[in-house]
This record gives C-alpha cells, structure tokens and sequence, in this order.
C-alpha cells in the first residue's frame, strides 16, 4: 500500500539518489510529522502535515522557485499524501543564539524575511490561489468573533464565561485597532505565522533559512515582527537588542511610512498580538492528538486573559 514514505522513497529513486537505511524520525507532533533519511547527498527530510497545515505543500515550492536562498529546497510535493520532500537546510539557530545572543544573525533574518514580504505583497492573488487563508486586517475581527463561539473549545481552554463575554465587547475596539493600521501605506502581505529562532536553520555556509511555513496567512506584515520579538524575549532575555532588532526590520518599510509612523503601526500591532496569535494556536488546538500533548494547555487562553488585561488598562 502507497505511503509517504513509500512515495519518498519512488521519487528519490526516480532522481537516482540512493537511500542508506529507512526514514527515522526528527520530530512526531499532531500537526506534522518530521523524517530523515541518509542518502548519498546527505541527510533528506520527510514532512509529513495534517489540514489546515497543508498550505506549506503547495507554498513552499512557490517559495523555493522565487526564494532559493532563503527557504529550504523543496524535492517533491504530494497533496495526495500530504508530504514534503526537501533536502538539508541546515540547523535549528536558536541552540546558537542559546550560547551568544549574535544579534546581527537575527537582523539578518528580519532583512531577509521582510525582503520575500514586500515581494510578495504584490501577488496577493497569486498566494490566495495557493491556499493561503485571508486573516487581513479587515476579515480578521470577524475570524476572532468565530473563535470566540467556540465556547466549549475555549473554556475546555480555561477561560470562564465572564472571559468569554468580555472578549465578545472588546470586538469593537479590535475593529478600531484594524481600521487605524489600515490607515497607514504599509501593504499587507504574506505573513510566516511562527517567526521565531528555532524557525531559523543555519547551514555550514552560515546561510539562514527560514522553514515551516505551515501556519503562513495573508495578513499585516509587522505581526512577524511582534512574535520574533516575543520569542526573543521569552528564549534570550534580551533588552536593548529589542530596539535594534525593531529598528533593522522597520528600516525595510521605509519607503512606505516614515520612521515615526512605522513606530506608531508596531504599536498597535503589538496591541493585537495576542488575537493574532490565538488564531493562529487555534488550529494547531484543535489537531488530534492534542489532548495528549498537557504543556499546551492553557496557552489560548493565558493569552486571552492577558488581552483583556492590557485592553482595561
């Protein structure tokens, strides 16, 4: 019977690249599976997605045609068996950064990245074609007004009812929030969905690439931003390379806005982090095999009881 392994294993032998051993596994989570196996070219990676996470198979080969410096190098794509076949792109950066915090890695990925956005912030056609959800700045109230009848799911989450009814009369303001970005020139665009360091390979050519594009959405590029930092924080504790890292990626915009005005947009970015967000986990929540998974519990609605915190502040 065909499988995603069995399919790995035909095209590799369709290029005629030989295989020593069988696919072993990298990483197992509900929203995809991570294989590698040893071949005469070096180590070649299996990924294995589950829906809605099977938008990277039709754009991550986009990406590889117009982006090959800056994303992994997709072999083959299969829709029928959900599968990614892609050689080596290096390792995980954030063990490095673990060690020394080198800041100017991390602006070179924020360059590197907001370059395929702009790029891309003209084809938003193109991406929709490719699968890419809508979470646009003026749809992305109402997807926040979906999650939110979802009471069972969310308060499952831990949120209480008041929570929940709290949220319902913040939708208002989220609406003015949208509607005051959406003011400013900066185009929305592809927008990665979990912009982090360990998102980030380093190759041996200390080439940076950016992978895992499951959770990719068409949205306002400056979320990137809020959610690299975020991690950056949380992973390294850092302090003022934050504003050295703002500044690097908002440089990349100026000609759109002025660096006051991109200043004001990161601010109210910042102010809907966590919508964005919990969207975003949302998807990932509701994978089967979840449930299994305790150290993500809680995590929607932590960051939904710290929204209406800053909201009331």
């Amino acid at each position: 019977m065909m499988n995603s392994f069995t399919w790995a294993k035909d095209i590799l032998s369709a290029r005629n690249i030989k295989i020593h051993g069988e696919f072993e596994p990298v990483r197992l989570m509900p929203w995809s599976n991570v294989y590698r196996v040893k071949t005469q070219c070096g180590f070649i990676f299996l990924k294995v997605v589950t829906p809605p996470f099977d938008i990277e198979l039709k754009l991550l080969p986009y990406l590889t045609e117009h982006f090959p410096e800056a994303v992994p190098y997709v072999i083959a794509s299969s829709r029928e068996y959900f599968s990614l076949l892609m050689q080596d792109a290096g390792t995980p950066l954030r063990p490095v950064m673990q060690k020394n915090y080198q800041l100017n890695l991390a602006i070179q990925t924020l360059k590197t990245y907001a370059n395929i956005q702009q790029q891309l912030s003209h084809k938003i056609d193109l991406l929709l074609r490719l699968g890419v959800p809508d979470w646009r700045l003026n749809t992305l109230p109402s997807h926040f007004v979906s999650l939110l009848e979802k009471e069972a799911f969310l308060k499952n989450d831990g949120l209480s009812s008041s929570d929940i009814t709290k949220l319902h009369a913040l939708n208002n303001q989220i609406h003015t929030l949208c509607d005051r970005i959406l003011s400013y020139a900066i185009p929305e665009t592809i927008e990665h969905g979990d912009m982090h360091d360990n998102n980030i390979l380093i190759n041996s050519q200390n080439r940076l690439i950016i992978h895992d594009w499951g959770d990719t959405v068409l949205t306002h590029p400056f979320f990137s931003l809020c959610g690299f930092l975020h991690s950056a924080v949380k992973q390294h504790h850092i302090r003022q390379e934050r504003a050295h890292l703002e500044q690097a990626y908002c440089n990349m915009w100026l000609q759109h806005e002025t660096k006051e005005k991109l200043q004001s947009v990161l601010s109210l970015i910042n102010q809907l982090r966590e919508i964005k967000f919990v969207l975003s986990f949302s998807r990932i929540a509701e994978c089967p095999g979840m449930h299994d998974l305790g150290e993500y519990k809680g995590t929607i609605a932590n960051a939904l009881k710290a929204f209406i915190q800053k909201m009331h502040q």
